[in-house]
């Protein structure tokens, strides 16, 4: 586990409030609700733009094995393998299309295993990565909206639906018992903090 956290940072930060983005209802919340708000990062202006073109292409270099490991475990469903094989891509410096690909499976392997904080990094560090396929943009935009609407981040949340409708080319739906999920989980997660 200390391998991840080398890889994606600290397991925990200190959270402060994003002045350029802020949060949506501060003035009207207590300091409790305040302090859980800021439980998770903030969405900022370069997570939210809507420049996704790239399509994903065979992967070729650095990483390439291991991604194509990481899918077929991910198609049978051995989500443990497939997290390993993701973070060893990612290691190796797979091409960006792949990995916003490996970012956004390892959120929902996260969501999965009820980590909702590294599930919340993995969808932001795929959103960060320029130019890539919009499936992926759409399947970390409409999570992290459910996450952020049930966090009343509201402001942040409806950016975030508005990335994801932008991003669906293919009339994509998140399915409602994944959608409750979600809402529950973080309705957990800000209760334990």
């Amino acid at each position: 586990m200390n391998f991840l956290r080398n890889l994606f940072g600290k397991k925990q930060p200190d959270i402060q409030a994003n002045p350029a983005v802020g949060t949506y209802r501060e003035d009207k919340m207590s300091t409790n609700q305040q302090s859980q708000n800021n439980i998770l990062p903030p969405i900022t202006k370069e997570y939210v733009s809507k420049n996704f073109s790239g399509t994903l292409q065979k992967p070729t270099g650095p990483g390439s094995s291991e991604i194509l490991e990481a899918q077929k475990y991910w198609n049978s469903k051995n989500y443990d393998e497939a997290y390993k094989f993701y973070c060893a891509a990612i290691q190796q410096g797979i091409q960006k299309g792949w990995l916003a690909s490996a970012h956004n499976s390892l959120g929902q392997i996260e969501i999965m295993r009820g980590n909702i904080y590294d599930a919340v990094n993995h969808f932001i560090k795929c959103l960060a990565i320029p130019e890539h396929d919009p499936v992926h943009v759409w399947a970390s935009a409409i999570r992290l909206y459910s996450i952020y609407d049930e966090a009343d981040r509201l402001q942040e949340a409806n950016e975030l639906k508005e990335l994801a409708n932008a991003a669906n080319k293919r009339g994509f739906a998140i399915l409602p018992t994944v959608d409750n999920e979600l809402r529950t989980l973080v309705h957990k997660y800000i209760k334990s903090r």
